[in-house]
């Protein structure tokens, strides 16, 4: 396993704000006003400061984001480009941090780590409805976001589904597969508290009865968030089945 005396001190500030700046690629990818840029903040800088996983450069790593972010220091640093092309400089960023990466972390950690990655952009793009006026005709995951996704995935070498199988990356770094089975919201329990539609709104929505209703069943298989919402729902009303 490896630690932060492992790397330069480029690259470890590299290394630390490629969770940020893989939400942030979600964010150009389909700009919308600023409360849809502040949900997509907060829910990045949400994976960003809990990894799911225990490997030791994912634990640093998030330590040392959250110390930064709670003495209000940008984790971002001296990334701050001015260009158009901002999109595919954050991209090259990602292809920067894969590349260290490979050299430096165990084949665990740097697939734990894409993982992360992933989450972290997938949350941003679940944070947020895009496009539509007055609220109709949004949808979660807009087209720009989803081809930033398919991005995002090739410069971690993994495949999508329409590629002809899955890479050993992708097994690992698969996002949102937290177990098999659709979720459910047992309405005899529900509150309608509104802490699953928080932490996964690409699956769950209070809707105008004021309790909250599963509105896509198969989306905790690229939401990387229902077990967590299961996990906080605190009357226990979600399940998998």
């Amino acid at each position: 396993m490896s630690s932060k005396i492992d790397y330069t001190a480029e690259e470890w500030t590299i290394v630390v704000r490629a969770p940020l700046l893989a939400g942030l690629a979600l964010t150009l990818a389909d700009p919308g006003g600023p409360i849809e840029a502040a949900k997509e903040a907060i829910a990045t800088m949400k994976v960003m400061t809990a990894p799911e996983s225990d490997e030791e450069l994912l634990v640093a790593v998030a330590q040392e984001a959250k110390t930064m972010l709670d003495a209000r220091k940008n984790p971002l640093d001296d990334f701050r480009p001015t260009t158009s092309n901002v999109g595919e400089l954050v991209l090259e960023e990602m292809r920067k941090v894969d590349s260290i990466l490979t050299t430096k972390a165990t084949p665990q950690e740097t697939d734990a780590f894409r993982t992360w990655l992933m989450r972290a952009a997938q949350s941003a793009a679940d944070a947020a409805k895009e496009g539509g006026f007055l609220g109709f005709g949004a949808v979660r995951v807009s087209e720009g976001e989803q081809q930033m996704l398919a991005k995002l995935k090739a410069t971690f070498g993994i495949r999508t589904a329409d590629s002809g199988g899955e890479s050993t990356g992708e097994v690992a770094a698969s996002v949102g597969r937290e177990g098999h089975g659709v979720p459910v919201v047992d309405l005899d329990l529900c509150t309608g508290c509104g802490i699953c539609e928080d932490i996964c709104p690409a699956v769950f929505e209070i809707g105008d009865d004021g309790y909250s209703h599963v509105i896509d069943e198969y989306g905790c298989e690229s939401a990387a968030c229902c077990q967590e919402a299961i996990d906080e729902c605190p009357e226990g009303a979600i399940s998998m089945e």
